[in-house]
């Protein structure tokens, strides 16, 4: 056990996996950054609120998220809004 433990600490890198967003998930997280309500950000992407939170989700799973604060500090950090 301890050689495998060995060989992951060796091994192991600090570059990030790729995970592919969407372009619809990138508008989304853009409107997250602000104040809106997940319905206005449905209306102003002509989507229904259901596919907003579908979207909310996905990029939840996708990058271990918990919340909406979570969100925005990712998009923060990876580019994706201006602070």
């Amino acid at each position: 056990m301890s050689s495998q433990l060995f060989y992951k600490a060796k091994h192991q890198t600090d570059e990030k996996p790729f995970v592919e967003i969407t372009e619809k998930e990138k508008e989304f997280i853009k409107y997250a950054c602000t104040e809106l309500t997940y319905k206005e950000i449905a209306d102003k992407m002509f989507a229904s609120p259901r596919t907003i939170e579908n979207y909310r989700d996905a990029l939840y799973e996708k990058f271990d998220l918990k919340s909406r604060v979570g969100l925005v500090l990712f998009a923060i950090k990876e580019g994706f809004c201006k602070p």
